[in-house]
């Protein structure tokens, strides 16, 4: 990420619109009323959390960055737990364990043992896959891109959940040291061999099924 982000910010993130690019046949129901971060989040709807970028070394070469070089970048531990608990109203993610000098493509998320009414969980944990990254600064260096597609498994009891998701952002800095950002949230079909969704997945030839916008406004706290 660029230097301008490296730091604490409070955000305040607006849902602004949704697509179904294949139909709504395609999309789990969850997806469909809701987004990919929140089952009820309505379109107008300003959910606020907490973010930092912080001076790092990064261990290999998959994401662009060679073996033990400086470079801002995301705190994963800290910017995941903000995010899914804000969107989620609750404390719905304990912790994330994330070491980006040994390996910057995977981080694990996980659950807490108690409910929000305080009722046991079973044990729970989600690893979640960076598999590619592209990023791109304008000429004047005002205006970062970047992107980031993901695998997630998740991992409980005799269960196991695959999803296959990425993410969009187009970072601008403003005059006044602020940062407004486009989001945009893309889900896909996993294609699982002898299963419906893998015979979805071919019909829609690997393509986004869901897509997720947002407008975010990002101060430095």
């Amino acid at each position: 990420y660029p230097s301008w982000l490296q730091g604490d910010w409070k955000v305040e993130s607006t849902y602004v619109g949704k697509a179904f690019p294949k139909g709504e046949e395609f999309v789990y129901r969850n997806l469909r009323g809701g987004s990919a971060r929140s089952a009820s989040e309505k379109i107008g709807d300003v959910t606020k959390f907490a973010a930092r970028y912080v001076q790092a070394k990064t261990g290999g070469t998959v994401l662009g960055f060679g073996a033990g070089s400086e470079a801002v970048i995301s705190d994963r531990s800290y910017n995941t737990v903000e995010l899914l608990n804000a969107y989620a109203g609750f404390g719905r993610i304990l912790r994330v364990d994330y070491s980006p000098d040994k390996d910057p493509t995977r981080m694990v998320m996980q659950y807490p043992s108690l409910g929000p009414d305080m009722q046991p969980l079973p044990p729970k944990r989600t690893e979640v896959f960076i598999n590619n990254r592209d990023a791109a600064l304008s000429p004047d260096g005002n205006v970062f891109a970047c992107s980031e597609v993901y695998r997630a498994v998740t991992l409980g009891p005799g269960q196991s959940a695959v999803a296959d998701s990425e993410n969009v952002y187009l970072f601008r800095r403003e005059s006044d040291g602020s940062v407004v950002s486009r989001q945009r949230s893309l889900v896909y079909l996993v294609p699982s061999p002898n299963s419906k969704e893998g015979d979805l997945y071919m019909q829609v030839g690997g393509k986004a099924v869901a897509v997720y916008d947002y407008d975010v406004r990002m101060a430095s706290s």
